[in-house]
């Protein structure tokens, strides 16, 4: 499922093409992030864009998640305010789960990203009230751009997926 073919995921990111004839390693490097990226041995050293694409590559599904948790779930979430107010604090959880089960252990330098997260998170638990207001109207103006602009770059995604 490599060398330019459509892998069967939620984001559909273009496969790396290899600058020469040679073909890249094969699938014990793959979706481990940069490194399934780098060529076999003698060929040329994989460009700078060649390992952002590895790192999206390898995180897509993360992506999705990431998505779906801040910009599609949280107008539902002010919707039932009071209900899901302990929910709130589920979520904070996961999101702590997400950053650190998938990042922590490729990026190491996300690590005062990490710290500046937990205290925002904190300060959005004290400040619940007013940050729901914010999704609010927030959402309420830019949601449906969000959701547009989104597709549209899956558009384009899957049509260089072909070039």
């Amino acid at each position: 499922m490599r060398n330019g073919e459509v892998t069967p995921h939620f984001f559909v990111f273009p496969r790396l093409k290899a600058a020469s004839a040679q073909v890249m390693e094969p699938s014990r490097f793959h979706r481990r992030g940069v490194a399934h990226a780098l060529p076999k041995e003698g060929g040329e050293i994989p460009s700078l864009l060649a390992c952002v694409y590895g790192c999206l590559e390898s995180s897509e599904r993360v992506f999705f998640y990431f998505y779906f948790l801040f910009f599609i779930f949280p107008p539902f979430l002010f919707l039932f305010y009071f209900y899901f107010y302990f929910y709130f604090i589920f979520i904070f959880f996961l999101f702590l789960f997400f950053f650190f089960f998938f990042f922590f252990f490729f990026f190491f330098f996300f690590f005062f990203f990490f710290i500046f997260i937990f205290i925002l998170f904190l300060f959005l638990f004290f400040f619940y009230f007013y940050f729901f207001l914010f999704l609010f109207l927030f959402f309420f103006y830019f949601y449906f751009f969000f959701f547009f602009f989104f597709f549209l770059i899956l558009f384009f995604i899957f049509i260089f997926n072909f070039f």
